[in-house]
């Protein structure tokens, strides 16, 4: 009697073209999946919170105001510090004004008190319209913005007088970023542009706050906060943290940077302000928010020209790991041009029972 059921081995090789066409599916399947979760261009693998003030580390013990901090090597020009801590590396990272050796030089520590080693430039290529003889490159700063290392700064625009602001990203902390394209911050070069870019978190939201550079045009000066949207680029109207009105300030507010109260969650913007001689000097005034506006009549000096260097400033403040709150600076302000000697400083932030800020001994964290 004849049948209709396939011989065993028509069985046989129908079985083996199922398990290859199921191999394949499932090859094809893993392959989709990684590349929908690896990250993108500029993106880093995995986000790192921002590191926030500890409850534990608010009151360090006050430092001499003589000679109040640790320098991080006194025969080696760091001008404006900026320190971000690396997770990824177990590092932390100092990025600095251009120099010789780099557009935007970069060393790392295990700790914040060193020791520091040079481990190249992290910007290679400069913003469209910043010739490589121009050391107009100023005081960068970075952070872990949503899973992508941002950098904002202040870079001339060759032939003007004028600095504008640019944004690079990397995919890691060490480097290299890459400037973004895109125009991302209105350059008003006929105001003498903008300077002293730094980024800050509040509420699970980021502000850029920055100084619009009007004293090189004679007109007094003021520090702005504008919200980054989902995209890294501001978006929304700008508003205005303060002014330089106090007669100390000569008509000059730069250097803009926010330090939260662990205690009280009072929002402080540190500056620095004076002219560019002993009498510049940094301080702290308290803010309504990140956005502002920030109260004048409670200011706090913090560092003035003491033994360790005349007309210290262009501060930026930090976390460490175990959320104590620094703040590293220039010994010398904002003077001279790439030869000039200027070490960095490093001060702890403390505050007091009343939440108030002041300048406290640098230790290591842990």
């Amino acid at each position: 009697m004849g049948t209709d059921q396939p011989s065993d081995t028509n069985t046989r090789h129908r079985l083996r073209w199922a398990l290859v066409v199921l191999a394949v599916g499932a090859v094809f399947a893993f392959g989709l999946a990684m590349a929908l979760s690896a990250p993108g261009p500029g993106a880093a693998a995995t986000a790192a919170l921002p590191l926030v003030p500890s409850l534990a580390q608010a009151h360090p013990v006050p430092a001499n105001s003589v000679a109040p901090a640790t320098i991080v090597d006194p025969i080696v020009s760091q001008p404006d510090p900026a320190v971000v801590w690396d997770p990824a590396t177990q590092r932390y990272r100092m990025y600095t004004t251009k120099q010789w050796f780099g557009n935007v030089p970069e060393w790392e520590a295990a700790t914040p008190l060193g020791p520091w080693t040079f481990v190249g430039d992290a910007l290679p290529k400069l913003p469209v319209g910043t010739q490589a003889d121009d050391f107009r490159v100023w005081a960068p700063e970075v952070a872990d913005i949503n899973g992508i290392w941002t950098m904002w700064g202040s870079a001339a625009v060759t032939g003007h007088p004028a600095m504008c602001l640019y944004r690079a990203t990397a995919r890691t902390a060490a480097g290299p970023f890459v400037v973004d394209p895109r125009p991302v911050f209105p350059c008003a070069v006929n105001r003498s542009g903008d300077i002293d870019p730094q980024m800050v978190e509040s509420g699970g939201d980021w502000w850029l706050i920055y100084k619009p550079d009007l004293n090189q045009i004679g007109l007094p000066t003021q520090l702005d906060a504008v919200q980054l949207g989902a995209d890294g680029l501001p978006t929304g109207s700008v508003h205005v943290l303060l002014t330089s009105s106090l007669p100390w300030e000569r008509g000059l507010v730069e250097a803009p940077g926010m330090v939260l109260d662990p205690v009280t969650k009072q929002w402080w913007v540190t500056y620095s302000g004076g002219q560019a001689s002993a009498d510049y000097e940094i301080a702290a005034a308290p803010c309504a928010t990140v956005a502002g506006p920030c109260d004048q009549r409670k200011l706090v000096h913090l560092v003035s020209t003491n033994a360790q260097g005349s007309g210290p400033g262009e501060q930026k403040v930090f976390v460490d790991i175990e959320g104590g709150v620094w703040m590293a600076y220039s010994t010398t302000g904002a003077v001279g041009g790439p030869g000039a000697l200027r070490p960095a400083a490093l001060v702890r932030l403390g505050f007091t029972a009343a939440g108030t800020p002041y300048v406290a001994k640098a230790n290591q964290p842990g």
